[in-house]
């Protein structure tokens, strides 16, 4: 069974502010609220395809990521979840930004698939992805550039 989730939003900066947030591996926690720390392991680079970050939720659980694919040419970066404490394996996340040209503003699409064994985890998957990760996040990204105005 496949966990599939597609979000986007609207943020009213330009896409070239929004990508120097995004784009580095390292500062997730720093735009996102449910995440209270982050580190790159063995001193890579953040943007190092391959590199591995350590995110630790603000309930205490740890994610070891690691930085899959990074292009500046199209805004978009992929990651795949290597260790997490929730219910799923094979996850990989794709955030991709698209310039809206006639009002300089960003759209953002969070993009993300995982294997989960059941229902029940499926649900729960369902559940964090949403109220914790996605929205969360793009609703702090819109706050974060909304104050920029």
């Amino acid at each position: 069974m496949y966990f599939k989730a597609y979000n986007s939003c609207i943020i009213s900066a330009p896409i070239e502010d929004v990508w120097k947030t995004v784009r580095d591996f390292s500062t997730f926690h720093v735009w996102h609220p449910s995440f209270k720390v982050g580190t790159i392991r063995n001193g890579d680079p953040s943007d190092r395809v391959g590199c591995v970050r350590d995110l630790v939720a603000g309930d205490g659980g740890v994610f070891v990521e690691q930085l899959y694919e990074l292009s500046d040419k199209e805004d978009t970066f992929v990651y795949k979840i290597l260790e997490s404490p929730l219910p799923m394996a094979d996850y990989y996340g794709r955030i991709k930004l698209t310039k809206i040209t006639d009002v300089n503003q960003t759209f953002f699409e969070w993009m993300a698939e995982a294997k989960v064994e059941n229902q029940e985890h499926f649900d729960i998957i369902t559940k964090v992805a949403n109220d914790v990760v996605y929205q969360p996040g793009m609703k702090a990204l819109q706050e974060k550039f909304a104050g920029d105005e």
